[in-house]
């Protein structure tokens, strides 16, 4: 008995011992939409290649990663300029702690409030704990051996909205809360630039 090997076009290869099996794999295919019209090997011949068009050049002037170059919102720029995401461990950091204001407990959640609009302003909205704590470490803020109730207050105070379980927990900011980080976000521009910008 000879095995009956198909070749979908969207590259998956099946390999089935008789006909039963292999209309039984391919309803699976087509239940999850992986099939797009088989072809069965020895019935129809193998795809010859075309020559390929030469890419068109790049106009003088326009660099090379001029793609990867992206647009500012005038609405994140004020906050993305009062931070930095690093991409290769996912952190978002101020560019320098928050003015004093209230009990430490306030600077605190002050500072989570900035770091998850920060988080938005870099196209990164609703942050896990295991991010966003990091990041207020690497901002200087000194953190309490229980970080996750910081993140619990501001949540039943209404400013953050909490989505999954335990460790799987992700945070985003409700409109109340957006707006306490943008007066976070400008009391650090006034700070960094002085009261007279």
């Amino acid at each position: 008995m000879s095995e009956i090997k198909v070749r979908t076009l969207s590259g998956i290869e099946v390999e089935c011992e008789n006909t039963d099996t292999l209309k039984k794999t391919l309803d699976i295919l087509r239940e999850y939409d992986l099939l797009n019209q088989p072809s069965i090997k020895g019935d129809q011949p193998e795809p010859t290649s075309t020559p390929r068009s030469k890419p068109t050049p790049r106009p003088p002037g326009i660099p090379k990663a001029a793609a990867q170059i992206e647009t500012l919102d005038p609405e994140t720029e004020p906050t993305r300029a009062m931070s930095s995401f690093d991409v290769k461990t996912g952190l978002c950091v101020l560019k320098a702690k928050l003015p004093p204001t209230g009990t430490d407990a306030q600077q605190v959640e002050r500072a989570v409030l900035a770091t998850l609009l920060a988080f938005e302003a870099w196209g990164r909205p609703g942050q896990k704990g295991t991010k966003l704590l990091p990041s207020l470490r690497q901002t200087g803020y000194p953190l309490p051996s229980h970080p996750a109730h910081i993140l619990d207050d501001l949540a039943r105070q209404g400013n953050v909205t909490v989505s999954g379980a335990r460790r799987g927990r992700s945070y985003a900011l409700t409109s109340g809360g957006r707006q306490m980080a943008q007066k976070a976000i400008e009391d650090l521009r006034r700070t960094i630039h002085g009261s007279s910008t």
